[in-house]
Formats: structure tokens, C-alpha cells, sequence
């Protein structure tokens, strides 16, 4: 899965960013309001409380 760059690297649009991104999840069982993680300043990379793609799947499933 992929997110996009925070910022736009030419006129095309916002390239894959894999580091940082976020998923907005809704449904039984699923605490509204609840942010886990955070990014950089520039928001390009996670760098708290990280998780993995395979842990979102985790959830889901």
C-alpha cells in the first residue's frame, strides 16, 4: 500500500510515498477519534508508534 508525498515533485502530481500515510478505518470495534503514530515535520516518514502494511491487515481481518 501506498500513500503520497506531501508535496507535489513536478506537474504530474504526488509520487508513492510508502513511509508515511495514513487510513481512515470506521466499523464495529473501531474507537472513534483514535490517532496512533505520528510523522516528521515534512510528513514523509512515520516515526512514532510505526506500523507495517501487514499490521493493518491484521486489523481488518
Amino acid at each position: 500500500e501506498f500513500g503520497r508525498m506531501p508535496i507535489s515533485q513536478r506537474m504530474d502530481g504526488r509520487d508513492h510515498n510508502p513511509d508515511g500515510f495514513f487510513v481512515w478505518l470506521a466499523g464495529a470495534g473501531v474507537k472513534g477519534g483514535t490517532i496512533i503514530g505520528a510523522t516528521d515535520q515534512y510528513g514523509y516518514r512515520a516515526v512514532e508508534n510505526k506500523k507495517s502494511v501487514y499490521d493493518l491487515h491484521a486489523t481488518i481481518l
